[in-house]
């Protein structure tokens, strides 16, 4: 796939225009099932043979849960390293 030029405002934008139509896309989750009917939609009125649709429809699931998942890795604090030291130091503690 190409590079895509996503932002927040972006996502913002195409969840006002859904919530616009329905208020209970405020649900993310709602949101979400709006943007897999599009792509039916989408797909589905493409003249192509199914194969090949049923093949761009694993790949963009795919590239939805590596988009989850890298979203999910930026939002984890980050763990300290094997080599980090824990506890409190004290004057005279040896």
């Amino acid at each position: 796939m190409s590079e895509m030029q996503l932002s927040q405002e972006m996502i913002q934008a195409v969840q006002e225009i859904i919530v616009a139509q329905d208020p209970r896309a405020r649900d993310a989750g709602i949101t979400a099932q709006y943007l897999a009917a599009i792509i039916g939609v989408l797909l589905g009125s493409q003249e192509m043979p199914r194969a090949d649709k049923m093949e761009i429809l694993e790949q963009l699931g795919a590239f939805s849960q590596h988009v989850m998942d890298d979203i999910e890795r930026q939002q984890q604090p980050a763990t300290p390293g094997p080599d980090a030291a824990f506890g409190i130091w004290r004057p005279g503690d040896n």
